[in-house]
């Protein structure tokens, strides 16, 4: 880890905004004069991502009036009569870059407003929309809409640990039966060498089966409880075009869902000398964005040894470095219990382990210090 000074530089990237448009070196997102996104451009595949004719990232309402459970069910006919939101009231630049663009739209609908933010920043691929909603509807679904130019038969859908597939279709009675499935951070389509993913920082309700991705934003149901949902919300809402496979899509995932966050620096106290010392290094690190750790913690029997329980996420064979903050002596796979098993060691250096995992494998080591 390098010094914890940040130097000023010239971004090898520039963010452009305007009411009309958001463009850096990656995506290139064009707005029509009602606020709408008519096109997304991925320039690094050269990959149009929108289908001619249609709308992206549009918020769309419908009403909602399950059959028996108000609270509970959505009926498969909800999310299809949906209707497009009014025009904008205003569209206006937030931010003009050079490293970040953001572009603001603002509809009223009902007794409702929600402000789109579509932003832009330099050397991702990524764009964010975040929505602040002032919700005061009554028996009404809103929605976010995603159509995609990408052929794929599956959606992958991320659960704990790992992800499923999805159908995109309606072929049989029980592809039918999931025209809303649960995901957590992301949702991909993909074909063999490119893939859009959704991501979320909350909301997890999908459909993946009207050409592309919808995601449910908010109810408004009256029983049992005629105040659910209502008032102001907060959340964002990412497209993700990426290459081969699924690293960016995970690495993207975490970024959104864990974001930087700036903290005033320690003052120096008396006996410190104050110098520009680095920071202590994490106790934890992996070297493959495939591979997450969910949990850190001493050994229960109190022997001092510390548990790391980490997974594989992407559906690959990874092979990689667990960096650890501390010297250690030895790495043994170990249950939930914590209790050593098999004859396999994994190599230890002074403050590493090698690990390898199988696709969506959950490994728990127990370290030797």
């Amino acid at each position: 880890m390098g010094s914890a000074r940040l130097v000023a530089h010239e971004p090898d990237d520039v963010v452009e905004a305007s009411p009309t448009r958001l463009r850096n070196s990656h995506l290139d997102v064009r707005f029509d004069d009602t606020g709408a996104v008519v096109s997304v451009r991925d320039l690094r595949f050269d990959r149009e991502l929108v289908p001619a004719g249609r709308r992206c990232a549009n918020l769309q309402i419908a009403a909602d009036h399950p059959v028996e459970y108000d609270a509970w069910d959505l009926e498969a006919w909800t999310a299809p009569s949906s209707l497009d939101l009014p025009d904008a009231d205003s569209v206006t630049v937030v931010e003009q870059g050079p490293l970040v663009g953001s572009v603001a739209v603002s509809r009223h609908f009902g007794a409702s407003l929600v402000t789109q933010t579509f932003t832009l920043r330099a050397e991702e691929p990524r764009l964010d929309v975040t929505m602040d909603i002032d919700w005061a509807e009554d028996e009404k679904y809103l929605s976010i809409d995603f159509p995609l130019d990408v052929r794929s038969d599956t959606a992958a859908c991320e659960v704990q640990f790992g992800h499923v597939r999805r159908p995109t279709h309606a072929s049989t009675s029980w592809d039918a039966a999931k025209f809303e499935v649960a995901a957590q951070r992301w949702v991909d389509l993909s074909e063999t060498g490119f893939g859009v993913a959704v991501l979320n920082d909350g909301r997890y309700g999908h459909s993946v089966q009207g050409g592309g991705i919808r995601v449910s934003l908010l109810r408004a149901p009256n029983y049992p409880d005629p105040t659910a949902d209502r008032g102001r919300h907060r959340v964002t809402v990412s497209l993700l075009p990426h290459g081969p496979g699924l690293t960016e899509v995970l690495t993207h995932a975490e970024a959104l869902n864990t974001p930087l966050r700036v903290r005033k620096a320690i003052t120096a106290g008396a006996g410190d000398t104050g110098d520009d010392s680095e920071p202590p290094a994490p106790l934890v690190r992996v070297g493959d964005p495939r591979v997450g750790v969910s949990a850190v913690k001493l050994a229960d029997d109190g022997s001092g040894d510390l548990v790391v329980r980490l997974w594989e996420g992407a559906g690959d064979r990874v092979r990689t470095v667990l960096d650890l903050g501390m010297a250690a002596r030895s790495a043994r796979r170990c249950n939930l219990f914590e209790e050593p098993y098999g004859d396999d060691h994994p190599e230890v250096t002074t403050n590493a382990v090698q690990i390898e995992l199988r696709p969506f494998q959950l490994l728990t080591l127990r370290i030797s210090r």
